[in-house]
């Protein structure tokens, strides 16, 4: 399995630093979020999301594939679920956090909604889920990853 040391240079910023490792939070009412992160062809990352709930429904299990694009100078995010969801997300760097809006593209009205993804430490990172009130950003659920132990191998 790559290593982080093995993504292209500058890529995914800090990000990248997640692969090769399990990452948990719980939110409220005792759902549990994890998400394993790991290298792929020395330039892509894979994702995998496990959210179950304290009552034992079936979880939503998940997939991602995030994308440095070199020539803009972001993190193009593709995923889908066991929900049928799926979608692109586009991931702009901005001091230390990462930016992740919904892909409109370029004629669409600005997004409505936001997930801003912040290191805390090498054990550590926090995703904000942010609404847009006006010129302003609303906080909303915050949720902190802690880094659980290695990601699996194969899936």
């Amino acid at each position: 399995m790559p290593a982080f040391a093995d993504l292209p240079a500058g890529a995914y910023d800090w990000m990248g630093t997640l692969a090769g490792s399990c990452w948990s939070a719980t939110a409220p009412k005792g759902v549990r979020d994890t998400q394993c992160y790991r290298a792929q062809y020395d330039r892509f990352l894979r994702g995998t999301i496990e959210i179950s709930t304290p009552d034992a429904t079936p979880p939503y299990r998940g997939d991602s594939l995030l994308v440095w694009d070199e020539a803009k100078r972001r993190i193009d995010f593709l995923y889908w679920g066991s929900s049928g969801r799926h979608g692109r997300m586009i991931g702009r760097m901005e001091d230390g956090k990462i930016l992740f809006t919904a892909d409109g593209g370029a004629t669409a009205p600005p997004p409505q909604h936001r997930t801003v993804w912040t290191r805390i430490d090498l054990d550590s990172f926090e995703v904000v889920q942010q609404r847009r009130d006006g010129e302003t950003w609303i906080d909303g659920l915050t949720l902190r990853y802690r880094r659980q132990g290695p990601a699996p191998r194969s899936e």
